[in-house]
């Protein structure tokens, strides 16, 4: 049986080979080459209405939708360790120990 850190270093691999990765690291480079959408990535959160303006910018709104899906395979990944371990990260489910009361 492979060494579950082997194992790892191969899930890392194929993250960093994935379209998700990919993509997100594509919207990355498009909003770090234009002047414009990056200063107003830097200044995003600074208020409600910096952000709502960013978001209106194609290669932000682009970035963000890629976070997104990023995001959620990074979720479902952590699912399927958690489902084939039998711990979950999630809050009161951590199996059935029970020992912090959460059952």
């Amino acid at each position: 049986m492979a060494n579950a850190l082997d194992k790892a270093r191969e899930l890392g691999t194929a993250i960093l080979d994935s379209e998700e990765y990919t993509a997100l690291k594509e919207s990355e480079v498009a909003i770090h080459e234009d002047i414009d959408s990056y200063r107003l990535f830097r200044d995003m959160d600074k208020s409600e209405k910096d952000r709502m303006e960013a978001l209106k910018d194609e290669k932000i709104a682009r970035y963000m939708e890629c976070q997104g899906r990023y995001n959620s395979l990074m979720k479902d990944i952590n699912t399927i360790i958690s489902y084939y371990t039998g711990y979950s990260a999630e809050k009161g489910d951590c199996g059935s120990c029970g020992g912090c009361g959460s059952k």
